[in-house]
C-alpha cells in the first residue's frame, strides 16, 4: 500500500513540476518578492525564550510516570537461527536503529489513542515549536545581523560579495536544525517508553506555547503577531509553503534513500537529509519574514511521514 501511494505522489510531484513550468503566475507564486523585515531580537531575548524551552522540557520530564520497560527484545529462538544467516531479530533490531523512534511506535501500535498522540505531537506541535525557535528566533536574529553588515560597504564586498541575502543565515540554522535532529545508532526503546517521551514532549510543547504567548502579549504583541500571521498575506504564504511541499517531497524522500544506501550502516541518513528541509524551511521564512509558510511545510511534511508509516 505505502509503495503505491508513493508511486502516487511520484506522478503527483512530476504533474506539479510541469505546472510551475509552464505558469509564470505560480512560479511568481513560488518565488514571491523578498519581505523579509528586521527583527529586533536582542540576542538575551533568542537565550531567554530557549531556556524556556529548555525549561518546559525538564517540567514535562518530571510529569509522566518513568516507564518501566526497557529496549525492544532481542532474544532469538533456536530454530528461528541457521548457520549461514544472522538472526531474525537481530536484523530487526539493526534496521529499527535508523528508523525514528516515534515511526516505529506508529508501525507497532495502531490504536486511535496512540495515533491522535503522533498526530498532535510530532504532527502539529513540534513542527511550530521548532520554526518558533530556529526560524523565528535563530534565523530571524542571524538574518538581522547579515542585513545590519551589509549596509557597510566595505564589508559588504569582503565578506557577502554576490552573494544573496540571507544565504549565511539560512545555511547556519539548517546546519544547527539537523544536529538537533541526530539520532544516536542504538536500540529504540520499548513502545511504551517511546509513547511517555512522546506525551512528556507534547506537554513541553504546550508549556512552551504557553509561556511564549505570555510573553508576546507582555512585550511588543505586535512584533510577535507579524512573525505568525499577516491577514494581508496569508493566503499568498499558505500557496507558497503547500507548494513548495509538493515540489520537495519526493526529491527529499529520494535523497533520504540515497543517502541510506550510500552512507555507512551505523551513519543515520536523518541528520543530511534534515539540512536540505532546514534550507527550504529558511527559505520559506526569509522570503516573506513570516513563519506562515514555514509551519505549513513543516506540518504537512510530517504528517505525510506519519500516514506512510501507518501504511507499512
Amino acid at each position: 500500500m505505502a509503495e503505491l501511494v508513493f508511486r502516487a505522489l511520484i506522478i503527483a510531484t512530476l504533474a506539479w513540476w510541469g505546472a510551475i513550468l509552464f505558469s509564470a503566475r505560480l512560479r511568481k507564486a513560488l518565488w514571491p518578492r523578498y519581505r523579509f523585515h528586521q527583527l529586533a531580537w536582542p540576542l538575551r531575548d533568542v537565550l531567554f525564550v530557549w531556556l524556556i524551552f529548555f525549561v518546559s522540557m525538564a517540567v514535562s520530564a518530571m510529569l509522566p510516570p518513568q516507564s518501566k520497560r526497557g529496549v525492544l527484545e532481542t532474544s532469538v529462538a533456536p530454530e528461528r537461527c541457521s548457520a549461514t544467516s544472522e538472526p531474525q531479530d537481530h536484523v530487526e533490531d539493526e534496521a529499527s536503529r535508523h528508523v525514528h523512534w516515534v515511526l516505529l511506535l506508529i508501525r507497532g501500535d495502531r490504536s486511535l489513542g496512540t495515533l491522535a498522540l503522533c498526530l498532535v505531537a510530532t504532527g502539529i506541535l513540534a513542527p511550530i515549536v521548532e520554526e518558533i525557535l530556529f526560524r523565528g528566533l535563530l534565523q530571524g536574529w542571524c538574518h538581522t545581523l547579515e542585513l545590519q553588515s551589509r549596509r557597510n560597504r566595505l564589508t559588504a564586498r569582503r565578506i557577502w560579495g554576490r552573494m544573496p541575502v540571507g544565504a549565511i543565515s539560512i545555511g547556519v540554522v539548517a546546519t544547527l536544525f539537523a544536529m538537533a535532529h541526530y539520532r544516536l545508532n542504538q536500540s529504540p526503546p520499548a513502545q511504551e517508553a517511546i509513547k511517555t517521551m512522546v506525551a512528556r514532549q507534547a506537554i513541553a510543547y504546550l508549556l512552551f506555547l504557553a509561556a511564549v504567548s505570555v510573553i508576546a502579549v507582555i512585550r511588543n504583541p505586535s512584533r510577535w503577531a507579524r512573525l505568525f500571521f499577516d491577514r494581508r498575506w496569508f493566503v499568498s504564504d499558505l500557496v507558497f509553503g503547500t507548494g513548495w511541499f509538493l515540489a520537495a517531497l519526493v526529491p527529499l524522500y529520494l535523497v533520504q534513500g540515497f543517502l541510506k544506501s550510500a552512507l555507512p550502516k551505523q551513519t543515520p541518513a536523518d541528520p543530511f537529509t534534515m539540512v536540505f528541509v532546514g534550507a527550504i524551511l529558511g527559505i520559506l521564512f526569509a522570503r516573506t519574514g513570516r513563519l506562515t509558510a514555514s509551519i505549513i511545510f513543516h506540518v504537512l511534511l510530517n504528517i505525510t511521514s506519519l500516514s506512510l508509516a501507518l501504511l507499512l
